[in-house]
Formats: C-alpha cells, structure tokens, sequence
C-alpha cells in the first residue's frame, strides 16, 4: 500500500493482526540491542531527549533485562559455535532417530538438509538466537549433524574445486605421477580449441 509503512499495510492486508505486529516490533528492538552489544567498536548516540509526537508506537524494555540476556547470549553463542560454525551452516537430521522433544519438534520438523540456520528461523519466525540453541541440543542428543553451506558464488565454487585438486595433485605426487597428471590437464585445457578461453591463465600450479 503506497505511503504506509509496511507493517500498517500488512495488517490492512489481513496478513498479521495488529497485536502480532506490535509483538514482532517489540521482539526485533529486543534483537537490535542484542546485536548492538556484539559490535566491538563505532560511534554511538544516546538521546537524553527527544520528541515524543513523533514516534508511532512505544516500546518499554527493561535496560537490565536487556544487558543480562546480552551478555549471556554473547556467552551461549560461542559456545554455540563449536558445532554450528555459522548461521550459513546446515542442519541435516540423523537416520534411525525418534522425533525430539517437544521443546525443539518445531525446528526438527524443519529441518530438510537444504536449508540453513539462518533461513530456519525465519521459517520456524524464530531468532536466530532461539533457532541455534534448538539446533544446538538436537546436535547435543544426536538427532543433527551440521554440514557446511554449499558455495553458490563462482569463486567459491573454483576454491571448493582448486582443494579438491590440490588433494589429488598430492595424491599423484606421492605416487610419481605428478607431472603426467599436470601434462593431461594442460593437454585437455588446450587441445580441442573450446576451452582455451575458460581455461585461460588457469592453471595447473604446481600444486
């Protein structure tokens, strides 16, 4: 709906309630403080005052609530971490389990193997927080393993592919194979003509 804000048209749409709108709202200020305290340096502005008439809405947290659940997000999340090494990572459910805890059904029932942490939360409308510690404690009773993201973009695709190589190249180098190996690559790269200009300054290294 031109000129209103998109939560406002959301809710002429029928989309979401007002009520559920003012939720979120007050769940994604929750999220900006949260994020903010993870910035380790910047410039930062407190408002001592400010004109009330301008605000559309009005939200009241508590600052202590607020720091405390910070900082043990903050200490969670690394922990966290040593099995979910980022959001981009992916989930991919376990064969021969039983289904989970109700505590964490909605995240497992989720789960395709395709989709990324990140992604499953806003599948599952939960924060990002809420969704790695889920994923967390299916990871913890065995239910999950956590493979990393596919790479999407050409360069990660040639780095995924350059390693593979690499590995192989090792593999004939230890069997005195190397430089035949590195002679058929050059010899495929440039003999037929089509793929010169693909290939071109590509390679093989050495390695």
């Amino acid at each position: 709906v031109e000129g209103k804000r998109i939560g406002d048209a959301a809710v002429d749409l029928g989309l979401l309630t007002r009520d559920k709108l003012f939720h979120v709202m007050s769940k994604q200020a929750e999220e900006i403080v949260y994020k903010t305290l993870l910035v380790g340096d910047g410039m930062f502005y407190f408002l001592d005052r400010y004109d009330e008439s301008r605000l559309s809405s009005r939200h009241n947290l508590s600052a202590n609530a607020l720091l405390m659940e910070g900082v043990r997000r903050m200490d969670e999340i690394n922990y966290f971490r040593e099995r979910i090494p980022s959001d981009e990572h992916v989930p991919v459910r376990v064969t021969g389990k039983k289904e989970p805890g109700e505590e964490v059904r909605k995240v497992w029932e989720a789960i395709d193997g395709e989709t990324s942490v990140i992604e499953l939360g806003r599948r599952c409308e939960m924060s990002l927080f809420d969704v790695t510690q889920a994923v967390f404690q299916l990871c913890s009773t065995g239910h999950v393993k956590v493979v990393p993201p596919k790479p999407t973009d050409p360069v990660a695709i040639c780095e995924t592919f350059n390693a593979a190589m690499r590995l192989v190249m090792k593999a004939a180098g230890e069997g005195g194979k190397q430089g035949e190996l590195s002679d058929t690559l050059q010899s495929f790269a440039s003999s037929s003509g089509v793929y010169d200009a693909l290939f071109m300054f590509a390679g093989p290294e050495p390695d």
